[in-house]
């Protein structure tokens, strides 16, 4: 059921505080003398010696869009970078991720196509720790066409999965492909998945149990629709789904799919979220309505969603205009149903124009949030911000982040466990032609000083398979999980009692867990570290 709810101007929460790090490193590639500067939405992680990566697409006027990846060590100093440009003046960075061996997968898009190389091909790189490439990965077909990257995963034994869009020009069709690429660069499978009567580009993508979800999109004037494709991890399609339209005639801008497949989306112009099942039937649709909206220009947008892999709300971070001031940011919590349970707005530094595009759970219950706060109702003039809530308390506290130059504007956060690094972009005037890309260290602590809860839970979920399961579940627990002294595993049913508890011993990697004394139905498995570190997993008993 669709609910639409007025919104109303809410007091704001105040922030003033400026946050220092640890150390700044602004970089153009390769320290060219031309101008080179970012053009592409920095990616950020690390490699498994808590390295900093930052991966973006750099423009430069000779060569033109190339791969910029960068890689720091964890004081800040350089320790390569490569600007790799295959395909002439149209490489763009969609992905990366980062495995053992330090080695770093970099994926996007790039005119390294077969058809005289006009049309744009999946490209896959993968980075040794030196720097040097590897191998290389391209993904083209069925049939002729254009291949899109969506999305880059690395499973349990170290194989990458290239999650993306292929259009067959011949049928004139957009569908979705997978492929599975070995360590060492050979493809192991492909699948791919067309509608009779839509074409869909890829979102998101999430794995669940022993599959994988891929969630799709098809827009029109008459709305927008969604494909929800189930794949097997050898390979075998399990099936398809379409949802009927959203009846929203516009861009959808910011999608999240939660640790069961279920997809949330968000519409343009509309304070909305609705949530698709696995089946891509609508669950519940939340839509407020601004009550004095602008005459022209946006009146309210969905910056971020994100979901509690325990309790399923969902938390929101968005904007909505308020008369003289301009787009606002609001907070909101939404249970399960859908239903709101809380809503608030900010202002960091007594400047109320911000918005918050990334987040990071740090714990159980509370949220990293990074974007941007406007010092000028023109926004040509903003700092990077940073915003931490609490999914119970709301809007904790803020801050501003002062470097060089007046348009800087954070793209992507990640945590190691003791830091953080904030990713974005940095221009010094209304221009972009000496743009910048930013990479910032904090210490986790000095970001969570403020009611700091006594254990730390890695949002990472325990893998659990199968799942559902009706016999014997295996449980396999997350690297930074196994330590030398015992950890203690917990089963609690759905009223948050404990129906077993174990000691693992100190380098157990999984366990096989039976399941014959258990009622059917959901139980939450929590395993806690000899450190206090809490992982969670959500396990199903079958009948």
């Amino acid at each position: 059921m669709k609910k639409l709810i007025p919104i109303l101007l809410l007091p704001l929460s105040l922030s003033a505080q400026t946050l220092t790090p640890l150390w700044t490193r602004l970089e153009i590639a390769n320290g060219s003398a031309t101008p080179t500067y970012t053009y592409q939405t920095p990616l950020l992680i690390t490699d498994a010696a808590h390295n900093p990566v930052i991966c973006a697409s750099a423009y430069n006027a000779g060569p033109g869009k190339g791969f910029l990846t960068t890689k720091y060590d964890q004081n800040g100093t350089l320790l390569w970078q490569n600007l790799y440009n295959p395909g002439g003046n149209d490489d763009i960075i969609d992905a990366a991720a980062a495995k053992e061996n330090n080695a770093v997968y970099v994926g996007g898009n790039s005119r390294l196509n077969s058809v005289s190389g006009e049309l744009p091909g999946t490209l896959v790189f993968k980075y040794a720790d030196d720097g040097s490439i590897l191998w290389t990965y391209n993904f083209e077909g069925p049939g002729i066409g254009a291949n899109y990257l969506a999305e880059l995963e690395l499973d349990a034994q170290g194989n990458l999965l290239v999650f993306g869009t292929y259009i067959n020009l011949n049928a004139a069709r957009a569908g979705l492909f997978v492929s599975k690429v070995s360590p060492d660069g050979q493809e192991i499978w492909r699948n791919t998945v067309i509608d009779n009567q839509y074409g869909f580009g890829g979102t998101t993508v999430k794995k669940v149990g022993d599959k994988w979800i891929f969630w799709g999109r098809n827009g029109s004037s008459s709305g927008n629709r969604y494909l929800c494709w189930q794949i097997s991890d050898d390979g075998l399609s399990l099936g398809s789904a379409v949802s009927q339209s959203d009846g929203e005639n516009g861009v959808v801008l910011k999608y999240h799919t939660d640790q069961e497949g279920n997809l949330y989306a968000s519409g343009r112009i509309k304070y909305r979220v609705f949530k698709l099942n696995t089946e891509a039937a609508l669950v519940w649709d939340y839509t407020q309505l601004v009550t004095n909206p602008p005459a022209t220009g946006v009146s309210a947008e969905i910056t971020n969603i994100t979901s509690d892999s325990i309790t399923g709300a969902v938390l929101i971070a968005g904007v909505y205009w308020a008369d003289s001031i301009g787009l606002i940011p609001l907070f909101s919590k939404l249970d399960a149903q859908g239903q709101l349970v809380w809503q608030q707005t900010c202002s960091i530094n007594n400047y109320p124009q911000s918005g918050f595009e990334s987040s990071l759970w740090l714990d159980e219950t509370r949220i990293l949030f990074g974007g941007g706060v406007s010092r000028s109702l023109d926004s040509n003039y903003y700092e990077m911000a940073l915003a931490l809530v609490d999914l119970n308390e709301g809007f904790l506290k803020g801050w501003e982040i002062d470097v060089e130059g007046r348009r800087n504007q954070i793209r992507d956060l990640h945590c190691d466990g003791t830091f953080i690094y904030v990713s974005g972009n940095r221009a010094s005037d209304q221009s972009s032609v000496d743009q910048k890309q930013i990479l910032c260290k904090f210490e986790l602590d000095a970001i969570t000083a403020t009611s700091t809860p006594q254990n730390t839970t890695v949002r990472a979920p325990l893998k659990i398979s199968p799942n559902p399961a009706s016999f014997f579940a295996t449980i396999e627990f997350p690297e930074n999980a196994v330590h030398a002294q015992p950890s203690v595993l917990s089963v609690l049913d759905a009223g948050g009692r404990v129906v077993s508890k174990q000691a693992i011993p100190g380098g157990n990697r999984s366990i096989t867990y039976p399941l014959h004394t258990l009622p059917a139905g959901a139980y939450q498995v929590q395993l806690q570290t000899p450190g206090g570190t809490l992982y969670y997993g959500k396990l199903i008993k079958g009948n």
